[in-house]
């Protein structure tokens, strides 16, 4: 009988050397590269501040339409109720009020820009910048006019404007609406229709206060 050899040979198979690419090089020491395309990425910054040029018209227009629904009742808690009904109870208060701020105040805003140089669309910074510059020029106007001037302005004015100007009783008294603040930002706008700018009406309130 013939023998079988069954044992096998393993067959040597010639493998190719395995070759990694890197999809990106990354040094431990330092953060993966970035491609840098100034004038990409200034481009994009335009577009945000077309964007929010464009944004700030359209929360101003919506603005319009909440100081006519204002308009119309007596009280914030009124009108607060009713927005609650509306398709525009969508909207925070802090919206609202900005919506509402930008619509009101926007000739002295774009005025307050301008005479700056400021080109920030945010609304909340432009809050915060003419509040900060109202607050400025009345301590500057408080400070020129301490004394006599002061003393008599103030006790003349307050009275008649507080006490005969809120109405008979049964009337519905009429509280005061404006803050200082507020006041200021209206008078701004006054100032802004005529021409005139922060600096003169600023002049002008110390000539009086000396006087």
């Amino acid at each position: 009988m013939t023998k079988l050899n069954l044992s096998v040979k393993p067959s040597v198979v010639a493998q190719s050397p395995i070759v990694v690419t890197p999809i990106m090089v990354v040094n431990a020491t330092k953060g993966a590269a970035v491609s840098i395309d100034i004038a990409g990425a200034a481009k994009a910054y335009k577009g945000l501040v077309k964007q929010a040029g464009k944004s700030l018209l359209v929360l101003r227009s919506i603005g319009e339409v909440l100081n006519a629904i204002r308009g119309d009742y007596d009280s914030n808690t009124l009108y607060g109720k009713y927005i609650a009904t509306t398709a525009l109870n969508i909207m925070s208060r802090q919206d609202r009020n900005d919506a509402m701020w930008l619509d009101s105040k926007w000739d002295a805003i774009q005025a307050f820009k301008v005479e700056n140089d400021i080109s920030s669309n945010s609304v909340n910074v432009l809050r915060k910048l003419m509040n900060k510059a109202v607050k400025e020029s009345a301590e500057g106007a408080e400070g020129e006019g301490t004394g006599e001037g002061t003393g008599e302005g103030t006790g003349e004015g307050t009275g008649e404007g507080t006490g005969e100007g809120t109405g008979e009783a049964g009337e519905g008294i009429v509280e005061k609406t404006l803050d200082i603040v507020e006041l200021t930002e209206h008078v701004l706008g006054l100032v802004s229709a005529n021409g005139l700018t922060t600096k003169a009406l600023i002049k002008a309130l110390q000539s009086s206060l000396k006087a």
